[in-house]
């Protein structure tokens, strides 16, 4: 058994951005609360059977909620998730499937989602397309997760939903990975970072950014089964929040 326990600090907001949970709330949450692959990349599922809880809520923001399960096996892999704020509600179901190779590896996930703001309601439907290759030896990995045609209410639209990914594995002891990612509701993200095994510990240091918001991450993960984490999120003001995920 894997147990992921974070614990997040958040600090230093921009209040002006509080009445909009999309472009606020929202990306907050997001940073704080990284999907799995079945939300993430369907190339990256895995064939290890994985169960993933998390949940995560700013403690100055009553009524703000986030929520995620996820489940994969043999490449095989199911998520759900919602966020919850004060007048606007969020939720995803995802279903994804890994197609394996030697090297280069695809991955396809359909996805459902109600959202309702106010008085407003409305579905969109996701088509997500995900690719991963290694090379030198396995050492680089490079994935590519790519949203294609999203439904919401009566439009059709392509989304350009996009994420970019490099991990290098120098050693055992040392990996680094860069993420670029872009979504409908901000233009651009990154997220980077780097983890360093010392002993039995593994420590991990990254920062993950959208417009206007951003957050940092120290982690110290032990063998067999607990992860400590540490982020400091200017954005939501002095907040606090935390999650605990379970991987089996």
């Amino acid at each position: 058994m894997y147990v992921d326990i974070i614990i997040a600090v958040l600090l230093w907001g921009f209040p002006e951005y509080y009445n909009d949970p999309l472009s606020g709330v929202g990306n907050s949450l997001l940073l704080l609360n990284r999907p799995s692959a079945v939300f993430h990349n369907p190339a990256l599922i895995g064939r290890s059977a994985e169960i993933s809880l998390s949940y995560a809520r700013p403690f100055n923001l009553p009524g703000v909620h986030k929520a995620q399960i996820s489940f994969q096996i043999e490449g095989f892999g199911f998520g759900a998730q919602t966020l919850r704020a004060d007048g606007y509600s969020e939720s995803r179901l995802m279903i994804g499937k890994e197609l394996y190779g030697r090297r280069f590896r695809t991955g396809l996930s359909f996805g459902v989602s109600d959202m309702a703001a106010g008085p407003e309601r409305a579905a969109a439907l996701s088509i997500n397309l995900g690719f991963a290759f290694e090379s030198y030896g396995g050492k680089v990995v490079n994935a590519l997760h790519v949203t294609g045609i999203r439904v919401k209410g009566a439009e059709d639209l392509l989304s350009p939903a996009m994420t970019l990914s490099f991990k290098y594995r120098g050693s055992e002891d040392i990996e680094l990975y860069l993420d670029f990612f872009q979504e409908t509701r901000f233009p651009l993200g990154l997220r980077s970072g780097c983890s360093v095994k010392i002993g039995d510990l593994r420590l991990l240091f990254g920062l993950s950014s959208v417009p206007d918001c951003y957050a940092l991450a120290i982690s110290v993960e032990t063998r067999p089964a607990f992860l400590y984490r540490l982020r400091i999120h200017p954005y939501l003001g002095a907040t606090h929040g935390f999650g605990v995920n379970v991987r089996m």
